[in-house]
């Protein structure tokens, strides 16, 4: 319950940072993944903290969704329907791909408590490619499509 009240909060919360600066919240979301994550790694020996860090990271998580979505649209807008669709596509990769690296952590004998560390590596992750991203605006090959 908590974690389905957290994806609600972050994403009412990411809806009105991406508003104001859809970089600033992307960066910030990023980087608040990474820092939950790392946080769970020690919170996850008790139900209580263990908890509330879930709420945490869903609201970081889901804070992301408002800006990656009105991203994608912006810079496909002569087709929005089409980017929309490869963004959930793009979803659903990143879902797939945290779990193969959760199953490799725990395949490989780092334990549970490893799972939120390389958790925080993809945050780490993303937030790099959105650095990058966001560095190359000026980069008029990346402009937002036209009609």
């Amino acid at each position: 319950m908590l974690i389905g009240l957290g994806l609600t909060v972050g994403n009412i919360i990411g809806g009105k940072l991406a508003d104001k600066s859809m970089a600033a919240t992307l960066i910030g979301v990023f980087i608040s993944m990474a820092v939950i994550s790392t946080v769970l790694t020690w919170t996850s020996v008790a139900l209580i903290p263990t908890e509330i860090t879930l709420f945490l990271w869903a609201t970081a998580c889901f804070a992301a969704v408002p800006a990656l979505q009105v991203n994608v649209v912006t810079y496909g807008k002569a087709a929005p329907n089409l980017v929309s669709t490869l963004n959930i596509g793009a979803f659903n990769i990143g879902n797939a791909l945290g779990a193969w690296v959760g199953g490799s952590v725990i395949a490989h004998g780092f334990g549970l408590t490893s799972v939120p560390l390389a958790a925080a590596a993809l945050a780490v992750l993303a937030l790099l490619v959105t650095l990058i991203t966001f560095r190359q605006r000026g980069n008029p090959e990346l402009a937002p499509a036209t009609n």
